[in-house]
């Protein structure tokens, strides 16, 4: 879930009266610190009469600071007059009890706590502990003037947190779906504002979105890659080639490695397995692929009615597979593979070439249409007598027309929509080429070849595009020059 995504849940959490604690569940490094800064400043804006605390960091060893944090604080906006004693502020329900005694209020006011749980997978007690207090509050916490709501954001074993509360047969703090999410990271735009801090003369192409498919929005991992590129200048050779690097020995990658080491064997043998099959069928969600899902390797994509398990982002996949003897997942198999030769899961540059090819094909065939039109005798069609090609296979010259009617027919027979198409969508773009050429002789204007020798050029980004080879940062940039020279010089000679 993004940003926008979590702060409706939380306003529908507190419009509801269902609950009074919100729990998001994310790796490390992913953002969620810049989530509770967001949170810190927006949610009072939509929650009337709401006062935010927080966020407070918390680890093992800050513990027992939380509720003397919140006392701090309360004692700062003028809440309180009086610290408690030390006993009073052991823990969250003790000192809630405190401060809805003591408080100063003359009208009912929403607190929202934020939290960041700094903690590691192994505190899970403590984390367990924390999470029944904000539950019990939920229970017993009865104040006219005090209304309670708490966000945990942090990384815990969620699995591991079931089989704990079914131990001890205690009430689940939270719900899946309704108070509890997964946290997938920043947007593109946040990546866009972060690039430029590092990159502000970086020109117009998308490398906000290139950089947030590369990473899937993970914050830590885009920053590594930013501050491995060696040059001055950002473009897209230099983005994959520091994606390498940052997966092999960025801090992030050091941070994710100390929970995916942890990961229990039947978690890592799936692993095992994506390293070869690429995707695995997860239609349900069992504990161990749930962990692969919350420690940020992996996320289940929809593919009809059914989902399948894969790599969450180019970077992971690299950072797994550059680590797989750290992990214990390699095979006899997984060493053979031609690592070189994977092709980077990221497709944004081709695409928006894709889209600027569209637009400039579909703009020929349209002036085409219009201008033969015109110019044709009345009962024949424009493309009868014109773009005349050798056939090699029938040893005759076929015209345009001629081309075109097989490929509809061809089409039919496959079963495609082909009554969709008008006749003329059935040439290459190189034939839409030929035809443009040929008006230079009809309409009597220079322009024409030169529109014609564009739309050459752009034919061959386009059999890249087409073939899914990436394309690079000049391939782009020179699509959008043919599309403005083309639009400009048909403004020209129409």
């Amino acid at each position: 879930m993004n940003k926008d995504e979590i702060t409706k849940r939380i306003l529908r959490m507190v419009e509801s009266h269902r609950a009074c604690s919100f729990f998001l569940n994310g790796p490390p490094l992913a953002g969620k610190s810049y989530l509770l800064s967001e949170l810190s400043t927006e949610l009072p804006t939509y929650l009337h009469r709401s006062v935010v605390l927080g966020p407070y960091k918390m680890n093992r060893a800050s513990a027992l600071d939380l509720a003397g944090n919140i006392v701090n604080d309360f004692r700062e906006a003028g809440f309180i007059d009086q610290i408690p004693a030390s006993q009073e502020t052991r823990d969250l329900v003790s000192i809630w009890r405190w401060l809805q005694e003591n408080a100063n209020l003359t009208a009912r006011k929403l607190f929202v706590v934020l939290i960041d749980l700094n903690t590691q997978s192994a505190d899970i007690e403590l984390l367990c502990n924390l999470f029944s207090n904000a539950r019990y509050l939920e229970g017993v916490f009865d104040s006219r003037l005090i209304r309670l709501v708490h966000v945990f954001v942090g990384h815990w074993d969620h699995p591991s947190m079931v089989r704990f509360f079914r131990k001890t047969n205690t009430s689940f703090p939270y719900t899946t779906g309704f108070n509890y999410s997964h946290w997938t990271g920043i947007s593109v735009d946040d990546l866009d504002k972060l690039i430029d801090k590092y990159f502000p003369e970086r020109g117009g192409l998308p490398f906000g979105r290139i950089l947030h498919e590369l990473t899937n929005g993970h914050p830590g991992a885009a920053i590594d890659i930013l501050e491995h590129i060696s040059s001055s200048k950002l473009c897209l050779p230099a983005l994959l080639t520091a994606t390498r690097k940052a997966a092999l020995d960025g801090p992030t990658t050091q941070t994710l490695l100390q929970i995916w080491r942890k990961l229990p064997m039947d978690s890592k043998q799936v692993l095992r397995e994506l390293i070869l099959e690429r995707r695995i069928s997860a239609t349900t969600l069992p504990a161990h692929l749930d962990r692969l899902n919350l420690a940020g390797i992996t996320h289940r994509k929809p593919i009809g009615t059914k989902y399948y398990l894969e790599f969450r982002s180019w970077y992971v996949e690299l950072a797994v597979r550059l680590h797989d003897k750290e992990l214990e997942i390699t095979s006899d198999q997984s060493e053979r593979i031609e690592f070189e030769d994977l092709v980077p899961t990221i497709s944004i540059m081709n695409f928006e070439a894709y889209r600027v090819i569209h637009e400039i094909e579909n703009l020929a065939r349209n002036v085409i249409t219009v201008q033969m039109s015109v110019r044709s005798e009345p009962g024949f069609h424009y493309l009868m007598g014109r773009g005349r090609k050798f056939n090699q296979d029938k040893g005759v010259n076929e015209d345009a027309y001629k081309r075109a009617e097989d490929w509809k027919e061809n089409s039919a027979d496959r079963g495609l929509a082909s009554e969709l198409n008008p006749l003329i969508a059935f040439l290459s773009l190189r034939d839409l080429a030929n035809l443009v050429e040929t008006m230079d002789g009809e309409i009597h204007s220079t322009n024409w070849m030169r529109i014609a020798q564009m739309i050459r050029e752009l034919s061959d980004v386009r059999d890249s595009v087409m073939h899914n080879q990436l394309i690079d940062d000049f391939a782009l940039l020179r699509l959008y020059d043919l599309q403005a020279d083309i639009y400009q010089t048909l403004s020209e000679t129409i």
